[in-house]
C-alpha cells in the first residue's frame, strides 16, 4: 500500500548508468541524512456495473435484478518508519549520486542506487521501485532547486514536470526563519499511455536554504487511473516527514 503513488513511474524513465550500479562496494558518504516519515492512503475502485445482478460486487441474493449502477471497492494503508539518503557522489555538472533505503513496521525497501539530476529528476534501475518518500524528497535535494532562487516571502518558481509526463509544480515562499523557509507547494501532473495517470499535490515544506534540503515535509496527494472506460482506480495519500539527522549540521 506504501507504493501506490503514481510517480513511481517517471523514476523508470531512462534505463541505469554504470554510476547507478548496486551498491556493493563500500562507498565513502558525503552526507548522510535520515527522515522520520509517515504514510497513509485510501484507494477506491469503481466500475460501472450493468446487466442483470451488476456483475462486481452485486447481492448475489436478489437473482434476476437487472439494471446499472457504479461498484466500489476501498482499501486503506498506513507505514512509518525512517528514510535514509546518502549522498555518496556530486558531478560537475551539479548532480548527486545517492544510495537511498527504507525501514519500516510494515515496509521495507534495501539500499538503491539513484542518480539526482540538478533539477530534479531521478534516474534508478526500472527493475527496482522508489517509495512516495523517497520519490517526493529526493528532487528537493536537488542543487539546483534554490540556485539563482529569490527567497523572500512571496517569492514563487514553477517547475516543469520531466517528459513524457505533461504539468508542473509551483513552490511559493510563505515564511522566512533566518536561513529557513515555509514553502507551499501545489502540483498538477498527467502522464498518458496504458499506465498513465493524473496526479494532483498540495503541500507545505520547512525549508533549510543554506543547506539546500527540506527539514520538514507534509503532502496530500490524489490520484486517479483510468484503466478502462468503465473502471477507475483512485488514491487520496498523506506523506509526513521530518529530518531527524543530518552531518552537514554543525554541532
Amino acid at each position: 500500500m506504501r507504493r501506490l503513488l503514481a510517480l513511481g513511474v517517471l523514476v523508470a524513465l531512462a534505463a541505469p548508468t554504470a554510476a547507478l550500479a548496486a551498491p556493493d562496494a563500500p562507498v565513502r558518504v558525503l552526507r548522510s541524512l535520515v527522515y522520520d516519515v509517515s504514510y497513509a492512503a485510501h484507494t477506491r475502485h469503481d466500475k460501472k456495473t450493468s446487466g442483470f445482478n451488476g456483475g462486481y460486487g452485486s447481492d448475489a441474493a436478489a437473482p434476476g435484478v437487472g439494471g446499472s449502477g457504479t461498484a466500489s471497492v476501498a482499501m486503506d494503508g498506513s507505514d512509518s518508519g525512517r528514510l535514509t539518503i546518502d549522498v555518496i557522489a556530486a558531478t560537475p555538472d551539479g548532480g548527486l549520486v545517492v544510495d537511498v533505503a527504507y525501514s519500516g513496521k510494515l515496509n521495507n525497501a534495501p539500499k538503491m542506487r539513484v542518480a539526482l539530476y540538478p533539477d530534479g529528476r531521478l534516474t534508478a534501475d526500472p527493475t527496482k521501485t522508489l517509495g512516495p518518500e523517497a520519490l517526493h524528497i529526493l528532487p528537493l535535494l536537488a542543487r539546483g532547486f534554490m540556485a539563482d532562487r529569490t527567497v523572500q516571502v512571496g517569492a514563487s518558481w514553477t517547475v516543469q514536470a520531466p517528459p513524457p509526463a505533461k504539468g508542473a509544480t509551483t513552490y511559493r515562499v510563505s515564511g522566512i526563519d533566518g536561513p529557513n523557509a515555509t514553502i507551499a507547494l501545489e502540483g498538477s501532473i498527467s502522464v498518458g499511455g496504458v499506465n498513465g495517470f493524473d496526479e494532483s499535490d498540495r503541500g507545505t515544506t520547512t525549508y533549510a536554504t543554506d543547506l539546500i534540503s527540506p527539514l520538514s515535509y507534509d503532502l496530500n496527494s490524489h490520484i486517479r487511473r483510468q484503466l478502462a472506460s468503465d473502471e477507475t482506480i483512485t488514491t487520496d495519500a498523506h506523506l509526513v516527514a521530518k529530518l531527524i539527522s543530518d552531518n552537514f549540521y554543525k554541532k
